[in-house]
């Protein structure tokens, strides 16, 4: 018997140079629960490697993600302690939301974390990032 659990993608992004797509997914038997998963698929190797955001201690899932449009290799993801996307109030900062965001490189070896700081931290940051992956 098969317990592999069914996932429905919700969101991708192609990395410029159009060799690796990034998908975040949710369990397909619900429609709120995120997984906390990053998944990347490598065209030309035909695998896909998992990063875990659930791992650490604080159970996190991937909010959104974008691809750098310069440097292929580097992905930045934004992340929420589980349960508090939902609880997310408006106005509430960042760093009481729980949203950090996670620095990766997706070699072919795999994901890899490079850093993760809370929201607040590198808001700017993401904004700069956000508007460098639409140039792709």
């Amino acid at each position: 018997m098969c317990t592999a659990m069914q996932r429905a993608v919700l969101c991708c992004q192609w990395q410029c140079l159009s060799v690796q797509v990034s998908m975040l997914t949710r369990q397909a038997s619900s429609s709120q629960q995120q997984t906390q998963e990053l998944f990347v698929y490598d065209v030309q190797t035909g695998t896909i490697s998992i990063c875990s955001f659930g791992d650490e201690g604080v159970p996190r899932c991937p909010q959104q993600h974008f691809w750098d449009a310069e440097h292929p290799l580097l992905l930045a993801c934004e992340l929420a302690k589980t349960g508090s996307v939902q609880k997310k109030r408006v106005g509430a900062t960042a760093e009481a939301a729980g949203l950090e965001v996670a620095m990766l490189f997706a070699t072919p070896q795999g994901i890899v974390l490079q850093e993760c700081q809370p929201t607040e931290a590198c808001q700017v940051f993401l904004f700069v990032f956000r508007c460098m992956a639409c140039a792709c």
